[in-house]
């Protein structure tokens, strides 16, 4: 019995470093060094017409895994080692079960005699008693410790996401009051359509535009080589992965990261989405316009410290975008 014991317990253990090297094979985009027109280097050409050939079968949103694979060789053929090895132990153990789990059964249905061992009982426990043992202890330990450490893993995501209310509630606040933003020196009334320029580094642009309440406006947006650390985006904003555990503390949870946002006056809280292209918007009050990205913001910080995701080397904003403002006819 002890032997299949011991076969399953290697299995389990096989079975998590093949989810290690599976979550390290995924996640290569996010922390390998790559460039989106780069060639392959060294030893990973040779697999490069395998590579490529897979990539332009598959869709563009994967490019970046491909280009991460052909241009860091060591890493590639030390997962794929890896992959090999841990797939091939996984397979002898495997075949090692159902040896043991046939001959079981065989024994219980009593098509097999129970064959006495030759080997002396005590120096045959002893042969297993070193495995037995550290399977033994491993499972305890493990047990243990899963215990523990799933309940801190709770108890983190619980504090982080009441960090992430109280960010968005503080910030609701100083919006409301009038702490995010600084108004124009001067502002003028929109007659026909102006153009303006956004530094997406800056929270909350002033454009000393001003709208008037019930009064509809086109806005239209255009911009080249927007960057979000080193994700590229657009006014349309965008979606990646690696930003995921950021999302509670974006601006606007329901709206993709680094969309163009706008809001009218310093004070209260009329934003809207604008996007590259926002056909029609009527202003709800008389106030000048702000434009800013979305993207996270810490409302519990001073000062302007609550903006420090637009600047911080993290993942700064770089890019402008150029938004037309254009006033349209009176309805009726």
């Amino acid at each position: 019995m002890n032997p299949a014991l011991d076969v399953i317990f290697w299995r389990r253990w096989l079975y998590g470093l093949l989810l290690v090297t599976t979550a390290l094979f995924l996640g290569s985009r996010f922390y390998l060094d790559w460039t989106p027109d780069g060639s392959c280097v060294g030893s990973a050409c040779a697999i490069d017409p395998i590579l490529v050939f897979a990539k332009d079968a598959l869709p563009d949103s994967l490019d970046g895994w491909f280009h991460a694979w052909r241009q860091n060789p060591i890493w590639l053929w030390s997962i794929l080692a890896a992959f090999a090895l841990f797939t091939w132990l996984k397979v002898i153990a495997w075949h090692s079960t159902q040896a043991h789990a046939g001959a079981a059964w065989a024994v219980l249905k009593g098509k097999a005699e129970i064959v006495k061992s030759t080997v002396n009982p005590a120096t045959q426990e002893k042969r297993h008693s070193s495995v037995r043992q550290f399977r033994e202890k491993a499972h305890s330990t493990v047990r243990n410790r899963s215990k523990s450490v799933l309940a801190h893993l709770a108890l983190l995501v619980i504090l982080y996401l009441i960090l992430a209310v109280f960010s968005h509630s503080i910030l609701h606040v100083r919006a409301s009051f009038g702490g995010l933003c600084d108004q124009s020196v001067a502002t003028n009334n929109l007659k026909e359509s102006h153009s303006v320029t956004l530094d997406i580094s800056n929270p909350c642009s002033a454009t000393g535009i001003t709208l008037k309440a019930g009064q509809s406006y086109r806005f239209e947006a255009i911009s080249e080589g927007l960057l979000d650390g080193d994700i590229p985006s657009g006014p349309e904003g965008t979606s990646p992965a690696k930003l995921i555990p950021w999302t509670p503390f974006r601006r606007h949870i329901g709206e993709p990261w680094i969309k163009l946002m706008g809001r009218i006056n310093d004070q209260g809280n009329e934003t809207f989405t604008i996007g590259s292209d926002l056909p029609k918007y009527t202003a709800k009050t008389d106030g000048e316009l702000f434009l800013y990205i979305n993207d996270a913001a810490f409302g519990f910080l001073p000062g302007k410290y609550w903006a420090l995701p637009y600047s911080w080397s993290l993942g700064q904003n770089k890019g402008e975008i150029e938004i037309t403002v254009t006033r349209q006819a009176d309805d009726g």
